[in-house]
């Protein structure tokens, strides 16, 4: 009876020894299939890298772009006068107000409180200017924050807008103030 007892206990214990020492099934294959699944990770891994840098490329020629690109009106007759004239036909009775702002600074300037008490800042170029505008507007990124390879600080988000020979820029989020000069200066270049 002993014996009947500890014959399968001694059977068990090699069973279970031989296990631990060799492992199951083929080690060759085990050892294949551990190889095949870190050759796949890193596959894995190398294609999302390769995307992420594709993004990143892309993202950065994005950002490359001019301000000038988004320009659909190259036409050269609507100026400040105008855009006062619209304003005050949209019930908008714009305030010339003193103000330092100098993002184009070689260029005629004023700045409006609108009735909102939000401000705008117009610069007028001369008729022939058309070149320069284009220079100062190509010298904007596409996203509005460097200018010159310099960056631009915005308190909340510049809207941008070219019309004839003025540019607006409306540095607020007030919702009244971008549907109007939507309204009255058509899709901003930049917001």
């Amino acid at each position: 009876m002993n014996r009947k007892k500890i014959m399968p206990l001694l059977l068990a214990l090699t069973l279970g020894a031989s296990s631990l020492l060799y492992g199951c099934g083929d080690g060759d294959a085990n050892n294949d299939n551990a190889t095949n699944n870190v050759q796949e990770s890193v596959k894995e891994r190398a294609d999302d890298a390769k995307e992420d840098v594709k993004d990143t490329t892309e993202n950065a020629g994005d950002r490359a772009k001019s301000l000038w690109d988004n320009v659909t009106d190259t036409t050269m007759d609507y100026t400040t006068s105008d855009l006062q004239n619209d304003l005050k036909n949209n019930n908008i009775n714009p305030e010339k107000v003193d103000r330092d702002h100098s993002l184009f600074s070689d260029v005629d300037s004023d700045s409006y409180k609108l009735n909102n008490d939000q401000i705008i800042d117009v610069y007028q170029y001369g008729i022939t200017d058309n070149e320069k505008m284009s220079n100062d507007l190509s010298s904007l990124s596409q996203d509005g924050m460097t200018m010159n390879g310099k960056e631009v600080t915005w308190k909340t988000g510049a809207h941008i807008y070219k019309k004839g020979r003025i540019v607006v820029v409306y540095d607020g989020n007030d919702g009244d103030t971008i549907t109007t000069l939507n309204n009255v200066l058509g899709t901003p270049i930049l917001g």
